[in-house]
């Protein structure tokens, strides 16, 4: 039987069943179109569609010189739905950045995660540090900053990074945590008041961070009951063949 090919789609179904070859060649050049987005703001772009281009997309589409705003707003989104291999972390990233303000609380929060994932692999790991320690109990070297520093020097050229490591949900709450034990500290020292601006300041960003994670709860629980449900109605209604 001869393959129609009347219409793209019907011609990629044609191309992906005819050889291994040809399938994989087929299947790597395929690349979204983005001429649909062209009139399109960033924030009219949805999630799926933002993960279906890559950086050079994004800058055909708002060139950086012409425009640097759509280009910058473009860029931290298309950030947001690729920054872990967790969804759910992503869409709630994603959603974030949707309504965050410039110069608020949120911005600065958002942006940093971005920079963490620039480098995820060097600001999460404190393998050569823990060595470091480690080799200094065990051989009972009194603790010194110098000495620190001379022995996770070595310690470090024995710690492969993974360049491409994404951060997980787990260890950018753990930094959250961090953060929020930071500010504490701060207010604390300082002895800041719910009257000053700085113990306002803190608090806000606590409670930033804070939203993203019961975001992230919220969204986890909702797709937890989703799957239970299905299964519960798909072992009540077996399929009989």
């Amino acid at each position: 039987m001869q393959v129609q090919t009347t219409n793209t789609v019907d011609y990629t179904t044609a191309t992906k069943d005819t050889t291994k070859t040809n399938k994989a060649e087929t299947t790597s050049d395929l690349k979204f179109d983005i001429s649909s987005l062209e009139n399109k703001n960033p924030k009219e772009i949805t999630y799926d569609e933002y993960k279906k281009l890559d950086k050079e997309d994004i800058e055909q589409l708002f060139p950086k010189e012409s425009m640097p705003e759509e280009n910058k707003k473009a860029m931290a989104l298309h950030t947001k739905v690729n920054i872990s291999d967790d969804e759910i972390l992503n869409q709630v990233l994603f959603e974030k950045e949707l309504d965050v303000k410039d110069y608020e609380i949120g911005q600065r929060a958002l942006g940093m995660i971005d920079f963490l994932s620039k480098m995820w692999d060097l600001a999460t790991s404190f393998e050569s540090y823990e060595l470091t320690d480690k080799y200094m109990s065990e051989n009972n070297i009194p603790f010194s900053r110098e000495k620190f520093a001379e022995i996770q020097q070595k310690m470090e050229k024995t710690v492969v990074y993974d360049e491409d490591k994404k951060m997980t949900a787990e260890e950018l709450f753990e930094i959250f945590d961090n953060n929020k034990l930071g500010y504490e500290a701060y207010i604390e020292f300082y002895n800041y008041t719910p009257q000053d601006e700085k113990y306002q300041e803190y608090q806000a960003n606590i409670a930033y961070r804070e939203s993203i994670k019961i975001a992230y709860e919220q969204k986890q629980n909702e797709q937890n009951a989703t799957l239970d449900a299905y299964t519960r109605n798909t072992k009540s209604n077996p399929v009989l063949v």
